[in-house]
């Protein structure tokens, strides 16, 4: 069977941290996914779900407070003799599919006040995982021959593209302090992990023929670096959204 995309949403969309207007609903939403980020990080790196939240699941999740007590105390109410699962009930179920009793129950241990900068870290690692798991998955369906060929290679060549040497969680370190890989302050800086970048994606179909032309330290200079970087970013995200039907989670920089 070939690679399937799945369009649903390997992390909180970060869009879900800018939006609440209420700073009590925006402390429970970051306290949820703190409690929850270690298991759920573990499970779509190393076992996946068969299907991804959809951002209005991860809202029901990040505000939903739902633990093993409450489900049980919802079940000997009044609702328990109706003869379905009301519209709430299923998206519980579904929640409790999808993350489990472990990560559900440990809710209990949240995170109060957290301070802005804080704030600003979370949403900036949530676009980094959104990103670093859908060019995974995305590449895994154009380049799925690449990968049943030589899946340790093409694994590496993924990895390769951000710096560190834990593949595409890399979160156990220390906060970084500045702009890294592709989006280096340096050409020296920039170079080999954008060669990579470019690398990966001139295996798909259709890609543009600036991007199939090697980059040469000699030659990459601030304008070539510009060409590749737009061309790249314009193709990865048409791309994406011809496979998605949606826009792609894509890097922003450091909160400095």
């Amino acid at each position: 069977m070939p690679y399937a995309i799945d369009r649903g949403y390997r992390f909180p969309e970060p869009a879900l941290l800018l939006g609440p207007k209420l700073l009590e609903r925006l402390q429970g939403y970051i306290a949820t996914w703190l409690a929850c980020r270690p298991l759920w990080i573990g499970r779509v790196d190393h076992d996946p779900p068969h299907n991804y939240p959809s951002p209005q699941l991860w809202r029901d999740f990040l505000s939903s407070g739902l633990t093993t007590q409450s489900q049980g105390a919802a079940s000997k109410g009044k609702d328990s003799k109706k003869k379905g699962p009301t519209a709430a009930e299923k998206r519980k179920a579904v929640i409790r599919d999808l993350f489990g009793d472990d990560v559900l129950e440990t809710q209990g241990d949240l995170l109060t006040n957290p301070p802005q900068h804080l704030t600003q870290r979370i949403t900036w690692e949530l676009f980094e995982l959104g990103f670093h798991y859908e060019l995974r998955d995305l590449n895994r369906y154009l380049a799925r021959k690449y990968w049943a060929d030589d899946l340790i290679g093409h694994k590496q060549l993924l990895h390769s593209i951000f710096p560190g040497e834990a593949g595409l969680v890399m979160w156990s370190e220390q906060f970084l302090e500045d702009n890294y890989g592709m989006w280096n302050n340096t050409l020296i800086g920039v170079l080999p992990y954008l060669e990579k970048f470019h690398e990966l994606i001139c295996t798909w179909d259709d890609a543009p023929p600036l991007l199939i032309v090697p980059l040469m330290p000699d030659s990459f200079t601030d304008t070539k670096c510009w060409e590749v970087m737009h061309s790249a970013t314009a193709f990865y995200v048409q791309t994406f959204f011809c496979h998605f039907g949606r826009p792609p989670i894509v890097p922003h920089s450091i909160p400095l």
